[in-house]
């Protein structure tokens, strides 16, 4: 790269500078008022950055939401009697008497006597509403894009963990008060540790439970786009930037597991968890992102220097503000020059996830119908498995992608080397 720089005669030469020193060259420097000289500050603004971008990955980790593990939560709130008013019809039917009858030994936090009152009409229903749920969310993240652009990364990511610790704890309260429901006799008996529980109509449970799991998701999307914020604070890690927002939900999908393995541990009902967890990322996650996140006003100051323009502020006023950022957005989408790559970027994307929605929602139902109920457990146990590989891809494969990706000067170049 090649930057003029003007001499003592006042002419400008050329001057030939490393790729080394290229991010730190994009960041604020402080010029001495006495010589004029820069003294340069873009070492330690840089290994700020990255202290600032590391420890909000790991926030953002714990902000993940349900959707990224949503197999083992599948399988906690079955356990928990989440519309266990499902299995009324293969109770009465004697000659319909499977359940998913888990071995303690081959997952985790799971005793036998919790996991044999979760019939196989009480899973496919939860899995079935969480994977419309998943499909319906993801065009909420639209949403996240245009509070990312009115409140910048901060605020955004802030917001985003109290949303989600709300959602966990509508989950919660919803959990505790079926608690002491047994949906198959209409009897008030404890299921859950709950100690007495008050009826509830199943159409107020479907709703009480998809209003709980999208306000999590959504709150989980508010946190991973303030990633965003850093994107001017190391210019030159972009693509490594964008590798760890989408890791962080990859990464995300061990904490069910987690949550698993600490209520088999302590013996805390799944409710109580729940809300330590909710007040774990309202404080922890939330703070975090508070001190770590670039602010709206930092997001540009700092895009000015490395642009060397300033990016238009956007604000959105009511309903009508947002109906013209969504116009705006398609109108960008539908371009004539770019309509039909976005069109096939849609195509591919879709069809990369379909295989995961399949192994996020279904991957033990589906492990037992592959390899049986015997085989060592192999069928039950796919699930946490898939979990578990799904955090090593998160760890390890996208960051890594995102700094091959980085090391080309055109990202296409670094695309076609992966």
């Amino acid at each position: 790269m090649t930057k003029m720089v003007a001499t003592n005669g006042g002419s400008s030469q050329p001057h030939h500078r490393s790729s080394a020193d290229e991010e730190t060259s994009l960041l604020p420097t402080s010029i001495d008022q006495k010589d004029g000289t820069a003294s340069s500050t873009s070492s330690s603004s840089s290994l700020t950055s990255w202290i600032r971008l590391l420890t909000f990955f790991i926030a953002s980790v714990i902000a993940g939401g349900i959707m990224p593990g949503q197999n083992e939560y599948n399988r906690l709130f079955c356990e928990a009697g989440i519309f266990r008013y499902a299995c009324h019809d293969e109770f009465a039917d004697s000659s319909i008497t499977a359940t998913l009858d888990y071995d303690a030994s081959d997952t985790i936090g799971h005793d036998s006597d919790s996991a044999s009152s979760c019939c196989p009409a009480q899973w496919l229903l939860i899995a079935n509403t969480m994977n419309s749920l998943s499909m319906f969310v993801t065009f909420l993240f639209l949403l996240s894009g245009i509070m990312f652009d009115i409140l910048g990364g901060r605020k955004c990511a802030t917001l985003g963990c109290a949303i989600l610790s709300v959602g966990f704890g509508i989950l919660a309260v919803l959990l505790r008060l079926l608690g002491g429901i047994d949906h198959t006799t209409n009897n008030d008996v404890s299921i859950n540790g709950g100690g007495g529980g008050i009826m509830i109509k199943p159409s107020v449970e479907t709703i009480l439970f998809a209003v709980g799991v999208l306000t999590c998701d959504i709150g989980s999307f508010f946190v991973n786009v303030a990633f965003y914020g850093f994107l001017f604070h190391l210019p030159t890690k972009q693509a490594l930037i964008l590798a760890l927002s989408n890791s962080c939900f990859s990464c995300a999908s061990f904490l069910p597991i987690v949550i698993s393995g600490f209520i088999d541990v302590s013996g805390y009902t799944l409710p109580s968890v729940l809300l330590m967890y909710g007040v774990v990322i309202l404080i922890g996650s939330g703070g975090v992102c508070w001190v770590t996140v670039p602010s709206l006003e930092e997001y540009h100051s700092n895009a000015l220097i490395v642009l060397g323009l300033p990016i238009p502020r956007r604000t959105v006023k009511g309903w009508e503000g947002m109906k013209k950022q969504l116009l705006g957005a398609k109108k960008v989408l539908t371009h004539p020059d770019h309509a039909m790559f976005h069109k096939i970027s849609m195509v591919v994307l879709a069809m990369g996830w379909v295989p995961a929605f399949v192994y996020m929602s279904m991957a033990d139902p589906l492990g037992q119908e592959i390899f049986g109920e015997g085989g060592g457990g192999i069928g039950l146990s796919l699930g946490v498995s898939f979990l578990k590989i799904n955090t090593l891809v998160g760890l390890l494969v996208g960051p890594a992608c995102g700094l091959l990706v980085d090391k080309f000067q055109h990202p296409s170049d670094g695309l076609i080397e992966i």
